[in-house]
């Protein structure tokens, strides 16, 4: 969240002021409304310096630094508070005009990703693209931007203006000057015309008309920075030098920091006082960039520099082709070569890659990663005679042995997978031999297959009964499988035996983890760092007893740390667990994708990249990885299990269902394939395919949990709600904490039908499992969902008398609703825990108002609602309080634009009741 603006806004005092209960957001609005900005800026510091999250506070606070110019305070107010989950469509128009400015067309696409713009917002939003699109000379798609632009306001000056904007970019003069006449005709004086006016007579070269143009334009719109930009552009050129100063002296004030300026202000003022530029090459990077590259032949660091820099802006492609140039000039330079191959890699330029490094051959001859890249990738390239004469001259120092089979293994399950690696050693001739023993087992644990991994394991062990690195090897698996009493023993022989054998003691520290030990492990791992300090896998250890003991900001620390340093799986997976357990997904997303630049064949990862990118609603993206990686070769049953979930998330229904029928097909005895199927079967209204694989099952005898959940779904799409319901019982009876099933007899029993079967399911429930307070505060909502407020009440007090979701802002939220009839004061107690434990909240925010209201705290109550407006502007229960507030408090005038919002999106007949009797409480 955005606080780093107000942190230094806000360090101003604000205890001189006696009376603080008058710093308001309503307040400040009101003096807004008067045009007293500059006391309503102090108002609105000090509601922000108490409550930083105000979010309706934070618009108003961005919209006054809009009006007043200050261009970068204004995005960085308005981004956080899109951030913080304002309603997009009440910034939209803002942030569109700030990302023009700033010429940010990546973060003008990444608004849509915060919601869906209404008509009037999604306009001006397509309007402000496609002259980005302009921009960077992206002709095709501004005419079809502005092709949909003309489907929602065909009759409208702004798409004139960009209509002409793009004749110009066509060189079609004559068009844009007639339908800059037409946009005249509608709207005399509007400084967007005289803007493109200008630049009709510029590109012209009428350049005394380009001016007078744009000073017309300055007449209406003093400060508007795409006109005085424009005409400092002229004047510059014109030789116009103080007036150009003075227009670039003003851009610089509005805190805009573009190419231009950062090089025509430095330029115009050298020139005028006859004095030296004196920028630094980062200063000027971004009007650097033309230089050609034979500009640095004398210098080639200085093109390393410029490369470097190109990184530091986020134009990679930029950087690659410095470095390449750089290479012309130091073809030996083994980082720039690394840095380019691992480009080629990372974008799956598979053919490129192979060029580049068959042309750099000579140079990676000692540098072993990238020549087992260039071995992997002949093979991805179907170059198998390539790859193979690739490998014999990588194997010349060794002959053709067990162990040679089982590098031959590790580099198959690099390319292909742990299934396919492990079946090319079953059928090894050195199958019996200890190394060849040792890549099994660990490639049965790579596929999560225990009992092979654990009995090729014991076959190791059989061969060399007192090695202690294969009884460690076989201690770890047992603790994998959970077998977590045998794992004590064998190390218990094991250190007994070799008191001080690290691996051994390593895999102790594990083992005292899983048994929930913290004390024990932390003891244990602090004397084992301090032996090795810098061993990764000690260092994994510790930040997981971390995580598990509040210190999860030490944890993290530590993990990067490493990641940082070097590719490592374990440090890796542990930050992305702690990552998508609190919801930092676009953390997690920027970890695997650098991880996949080191390791690009990961399918797990590929898996995952494409997991979270969805979680991100980058769609676009996601479809292209998914679509990738459903053509790679040798993908096991698991892969084609976890790509169904992928295209059923994207719903790509039919790709799905033929991901999970491939999966069945490879392992037929695996049900959750099944059971998926028939879930996606379900959900795409399928029935006569889920019921006929259903009969399949029952005829194996499948009488499982999930089987008669998916039954009774079948069932109550069929509309049979009866049978639905039995079948729900009969998974909640094979198990009793099955919560799915659970849940769906809940949303049945909404029905009146089945209100007192699930009362008594669920009641009997919790008298064998008292503990079960997950059941048991399905019971409360259950009781809330019939009106049942006595009962609903008692369950949620016992809930917070055990101890249990204490800090759960919707049982609270829910506590509030339920005793808003019986006791209010206690109501609003509770209303207050939830918005404090979940600030921000639409659906919070509302029954905090009415609690508020109830309590005859109007004036809380309208502060508390316009926070809630400000994320959901089309809310109509929102919209309603608001006006009925705002009625209460005799303050009508402000109540009307609210009552015509609902009274345009009114469906229901209670809505418009209230629509109504508000109207009439207007007209007494």
């Amino acid at each position: 969240m955005y606080r780093f603006l107000f942190g230094l806004l806000l360090c101003v005092s604000i205890t001189t002021y006696a009376d603080s209960s008058k710093y308001t957001y309503d307040n400040a609005l009101q003096l807004h409304k008067q045009g007293d900005n500059k006391t309503a800026i102090i108002y609105l510091r000090n509601v922000l310096s108490d409550t930083p999250d105000n979010l309706a506070a934070q618009i108003l606070y961005g919209q006054i630094l809009l009006q007043q110019q200050l261009f970068a305070e204004a995005l960085n107010v308005f981004e956080g508070a899109l951030t913080d989950g304002a309603d997009i469509n009440l910034i939209s128009d803002e942030l569109s005009y700030l990302y023009l400015l700033s010429r940010q067309k990546n973060k003008l696409q990444e608004m849509l990703k915060y919601g869906e713009l209404r008509q009037p917002q999604k306009f001006n939003w397509l309007l402000v693209s496609a002259s980005l699109d302009l921009q960077t000379n992206d002709l095709e798609q501004a005419r079809s931007t502005l092709k949909t632009a003309a489907t929602l306001f065909p009759q409208n000056v702004n798409l004139l203006n960009a209509q002409a904007e793009l004749a110009l970019a066509e060189k079609a003069e004559d068009r844009a000057a007639e339908l800059l006449a037409q946009s005249l005709q509608l709207e005399p004086n509007n400084s967007a015309t005289l803007l493109q006016l200008g630049h009709l007579a510029f590109i012209q070269k009428r350049y005394p008309a380009a001016i007078a143009h744009y000073q017309t334009g300055l007449a209406l719109d003093p400060n508007n920075p795409l006109l005085l930009r424009a005409i400092s552009t002229v004047q510059f050129l014109t030789g116009q030098l103080g007036d150009a100063r003075n227009a670039l002296e003003q851009l610089s004030s509005m805190g805009l920091d573009d190419a231009y300026l950062r090089f025509a202000l430095p330029m115009v003022t050298a020139l005028q006082d006859k004095t030296a530029v004196n920028e630094s090459i980062q200063t000027l990077h971004a009007d650097l960039i033309g230089m050609p590259a034979e500009y640095f032949k004398a210098e080639p660091d200085k093109l390393f520099l410029r490369a470097t820099l190109h990184y530091l802006n986020n134009n990679e492609f930029l950087a690659i082709e410095d470095f390449n140039n750089y290479l012309q000039l130091k073809p030996n330079d083994l980082n720039a070569i690394d840095i380019v191959a691992n480009y080629y890699i990372r974008n799956e330029l598979v053919g490129t890659a192979v060029k580049f490094l068959d042309d750099n051959k000579a140079y990676i001859k000692d540098y072993a990663p990238l020549q087992l890249q260039h071995a992997l990738l002949a093979i991805k390239q179907q170059r198998p005679y390539v790859a193979q004469q690739m490998l014999t001259e990588m194997r010349a120092r060794f002959p053709d042995n067990a162990e040679m089979a089982a590098l031959d293994a590790e580099l198959k399950r690099q390319t292909l997978g742990p299934a396919a690696a492990l079946a090319y050693l079953s059928d090894s001739p050195f199958t019996a031999e200890p190394s060849v023993l040792l890549s099994k087992t660990l490639l049965a644990k790579d596929l999560n297959d225990f009992p092979r991994a654990r009995d090729f394991a014991q076959q190791l062990l059989a061969l060399q009964p007192e090695d202690p690195t294969y009884r460690n090897i076989y201690a770890g698996i047992l603790v994998s499988s959970g077998d977590l009493t045998e794992a004590d023993k064998q190390l218990t022989q094991l250190l007994q035996a070799k008191p001080d054998f690290f691996p051994g003691q390593l895999t102790q520290a594990n083992l005292l983890i899983l048994q929930r030990d913290f004390v024990a492990a932390a003891k244990l791992l602090k004397q084992l760092i301090e032996l090795q300090p810098q061993n990764d896998t000690l260092q994994v250890l510790q930040a997981q007893v971390e995580l598990q003991t509040n210190n999860s900001e030490q944890a993290v620390e530590r993990l990067v740390k490493i990641v940082n340093r070097q590719h490592h799986r374990p440090s890796l997976n542990l930050l992305l667990a702690h990552y998508f357990s609190v919801n930092k997904q676009k953390e997690a997303l920027g970890l695997i994708q650098r991880s996949l630049r080191r390791e690009f064949m990961a399918k797990d990862l590929l898996l995952l990249e494409a997991n979270t990118l969805i979680t991100l609603n980058q769609i676009t993206e996601a479809q292209e990885k998914v679509s990738q990686f459903a053509q790679l070769a040798d993908l096991n049953d698991n892969h084609y299990y976890e790509l169904g979930l992928l295209q059923k998330r994207l719903e790509r229904y039919a790709d799905a269902s033929n991901s999970f029928a491939t999966a069945i097909k490879l392992a037929p005895d695996n049900l959750i394939y099944d059971y998926e199927l028939i879930n996606l079967q379900l959900d795409t209204t399928q029935l006569k395919q889920a019921e006929q694989r259903l009969q399949q099952l029952a005829q194996r005898q499948v009488r499982s949990a999930d089987y008669y959940l998916l039954a009774g779904m079948l069932a109550e799409q069929q509309q049979n709600p009866e049978l639905a319901f039995k079948n729900y019982l009969k998974s909640i009876e094979q198990n009793p904490r099955f919560q799915r099933a659970w849940g769906m007899a809940y949303e049945l029993s909404r029905q009146a039908t089945f209100n007192e079967r699930f009362t008594t399911l669920a009641q009997q429930h919790l008298q064998l499992q008292p503990n079960d307070f997950w059941v048991k505060r399905l019971l409360a909502e259950h009781h809330i969902n019939h009106q049942q407020w006595p009962e609903a009440i008692t369950l949620y007090q016992q809930l917070l008398a055990a101890g249990s979701f204490t800090d759960d802002a919707f049982l609270q939220n829910n506590l509030a609703n339920a005793l808003f009839t019986s006791d209010p004061a206690l109501a609003l107690q509770h209303a207050a825990k939830a918005n404090q434990l979940r600030r921000n909240e639409p659906l919070i925010l509302t029954t905090y108002a009415k609690a508020l209201l109830q309590n005859q705290q109007a004036e809380q109550a309208l502060a508390i609602l316009y926070q809630a407006y400000a994320q959901q502007s089309s809310n109509n229960e929102i919209n309603l309080l608001l006006a009925e507030t705002l009625v209460s408090l005799q303050r009508a005038t402000e109540a009307k634009p609210y009552i015509d919002a609902v009274r345009q999106n009114a469906t229901d007949d209670a809505t418009r009741e209230r629509v109504a009797a508000l109207l009439a409480r207007l007209t007494q």
